[in-house]
């Protein structure tokens, strides 16, 4: 059978969109009214065109080397040759979405790795923005159950020698289409097609965009191609190999010892020429150089729209005046419609190899094939605030999802990002830049998902990766021991802007951000990370939504300890205890512990502030008993939606 090529509308193309002058402006390159594949290929050579204004993926961090995969993907060195490969997907939670979704996860594994985690994860709601469909809040029979999309973070492993690597490709490679092996046997297959080094580039590919690999090869290689689209495998997805051409046949007789049918559809060529041909006839001849010109000419517009702000960026709003912001006269209450107004999530992991795990509302941390090779994960969306500064935003996703994954003791190692990179304006590319600077400085490689045009809208998401040292203790999230005393590292501030507070209690909707400095964060995870590696932390737990109480209170109700504290005279009572400022880590700590601690954040000129003990089963802050630990418990559950918490 042989597959169609997807048709376009003569007015208006669909999937990437092409309007009527755009289509008279090929016309125009080409010098001849193009076919409806050739409208393709320049659609095509567009949309790639909107997510390369930089590198898909980061240069080497910390020492740690970063490889290009098949499927355009990236695996990070976590140490003794064994490889991280993450990744994050939005999947439709319809019933109709799961093959795709399964397909999706096929691909994930065509580099060699293994999964070793899948985690599902409900956004929130807390962001939305007109292009994005806000998120329905509430509970529902599963993960998904009522909600537009979950979000999917698979980790894979595999030590170096199984990957297999996208190398840049020749004159002469040949191209072929097969057909995917089934789940159960793609690990295998993968390993053998690996041994025989015949393979220069390999990604999942549907029969419809054959076209559009080859577009894409074509543009990022300097290579014309030749291709014909007779007799392709008719399975819904395939495998698009770029091989070499002394490999051909031991290629050919691979695929059929599997039995799994094949076409070796074409070859690269020297002459700047992209031609595919179907049933005899040609469909494309479009010369490279216009089309890689065009490529650029769009790369350069994207880029400008940084500048330009194309009305997608919001005005920042004014400052908060404090003196405005009236002090609240019952704490107790006002503390409590906070915490029960919040919406938390407690579910989501899908294992893979019986291997263990424990989830805490910072990071899920799993072992690996032994007790003393562990790793981290979680997920970050923007917050509420976003669209009135996305580029700081997006560096607060990045230092959120990277603090989570330090106070579980792991050094944040890779990020996976997903954003709406299929016609992006200003508020995606100041998001994806902040991105960029903040993984960056906290030293975390990072790699952009190639956006899916048949997946509606895409709500921007990280998910992040870190490994533990080994050796490294434990480190819970809740209170553990009564006694110990509780320490806050980090700075705080006379701020409430984007806080949960005010959205609340004061009604205060549009503000300007918290306070944040990347170089804050970095110190402090920095140095809470060697606090744990001494092994002098019980727990810690980084404070997020809802200020530092709702971090107490979590803390509690994750360790079964109520806690006795007092605030700080300098700040406001509710700044101190509301506000949302970032990097800022509560630790539990043993009594004995104390001098140690106080030793090195002195030495370490470390901001900190002793905030009292865990103490019995009440919560208490100067003095105030806000209430019972069960009574704070059944206010969290009844907060609680499925999904790995926020």
């Amino acid at each position: 059978m042989q597959p169609d090529v997807v048709e376009i509308n003569p007015e208006r193309s669909s999937k990437p969109d092409l309007m009527k002058d755009e289509q008279d402006r090929i016309e125009r390159i080409l010098g001849c009214t193009p076919t409806e594949a050739e409208l393709r290929v320049f659609a095509y050579a567009w949309l790639d065109s909107q997510h390369f204004t930089a590198p898909n993926f980061s240069e080497n961090q910390n020492g740690r080397t970063n490889l290009p995969l098949a499927g355009g993907r990236m695996a990070v060195a976590i140490g003794k040759d064994l490889h991280c490969l993450i990744q994050l997907r939005q999947n439709p939670s319809s019933e109709t979405s799961a093959e795709a979704a399964g397909i999706e996860r096929l691909a994930f594994q065509l580099s060699g790795v293994r999964e070793v985690l899948r985690l599902q994860y409900l956004p929130d709601g807390a962001f939305s923005h007109e292009n994005y469909r806000p998120f329905p809040k509430g509970g529902g029979n599963g993960i998904g159950a009522s909600q537009d999309k979950v979000l999917e973070l698979s980790i894979g492993i595999a030590e170096r020698s199984h990957l297999i690597l996208n190398t840049a490709p020749e004159p002469e490679d040949g191209l072929l289409l097969a057909e995917l092996p089934q789940e159960e046997e793609l690990l295998a297959f993968i390993a053998e097609l690996s041994a025989c080094q015949a393979v220069r580039q390999l990604e999942l590919c549907e029969n419809a965009d054959v076209v559009e690999n080859l577009t894409r090869l074509c543009l990022h290689s300097g290579l014309g191609a030749t291709i014909c689209l007779d007799d392709l495998p008719v399975n819904p997805a395939g495998i698009f190999i770029v091989a070499k051409r002394e490999k051909l046949q031991e290629l050919e007789d691979l695929f059929s010892a599997h039995r799994l049918a094949f076409a070796h559809a074409g070859s690269l060529r020297v002459a700047a020429l992209l031609e595919v041909f179907r049933k005899g006839e040609k469909i494309v001849s479009v010369p490279l150089a216009p089309l890689r010109t065009e490529h650029a000419l769009r790369i350069a517009e994207t880029g400008s729209g940084l500048d330009k702000g194309n009305g997608e960026k919001r005005p920042l709003p004014p400052a908060l005046k404090l003196k405005d912001v009236a002090l609240p006269r019952n704490l107790v209450e006002v503390s409590r419609r906070l915490f029960a107004s919040q919406k938390r999530s407690n579910g989501g992991r899908i294992g893979a190899d019986g291997l263990s795990s424990s989830l805490s509302p910072d990071a899920l941390v799993f072992a690996l094939d032994d007790a003393n090779r562990k790793m981290a994960a979680t997920v970050a969306t923007p917050p509420s605030w976003a669209l009135y500064d996305p580029f700081r935003a997006g560096m607060v996703m990045v230092a959120e999802a990277a603090r989570r994954i330090a106070c579980s003791g792991a050094s944040p190692v890779a990020v996976s990002v997903s954003l709406n990179l299929e016609s992006p304006g200003s508020f995606e590319l100041l998001l994806e830049n902040g991105i960029r600077d903040a993984c960056r400085k906290l030293g975390i490689a990072y790699h952009f998902e190639r956006p899916k045009r048949s997946r509606g809208a895409v709500l921007p998401a990280i998910g992040m990766a870190g490994v533990v040292p080994e050796n490294t203790e434990e480190v819970a999230t809740g209170f553990a021991e009564e006694g110990d005393l509780i320490y806050m590292l980090g700075n705080s501030y006379n701020d409430l802007h984007g806080s949960e507070y005010l959205r609340v209690i004061d009604g205060t909707v549009q503000t300007p951000p918290p306070h944040f400095d990347l170089q804050e964060e970095s110190e402090v995870q920095e140095h809470v990370l060697n606090l744990i590696r001494k092994g002098v932390v019980r727990s810690a737990h980084g404070v997020g939504a809802g200020g530092l109480f709702a971090c107490l209170v979590e803390c509690a109700i994750s360790g079964g300890h109520g806690f006795d504290v007092e605030t700080v005279e300098t700040f406001r009572k509710d700044c101190f205890l509301f506000g949302e400022s970032h990097s800022r880590v509560v630790l539990s700590i043993d009594p004995i512990a104390e001098d140690e601690i106080l030793k090195y954040l002195l030495t370490s000129n470390v901001s900190f502030t002793k905030l009292g003990e865990v103490l019995g089963q009440e919560l208490i802050v100067d003095a105030i008993n806000f209430g019972s630990l069960p009574e704070w418990k059944a206010m969290m559950d009844k907060s609680m939606t499925p999904g790995v918490h926020h």
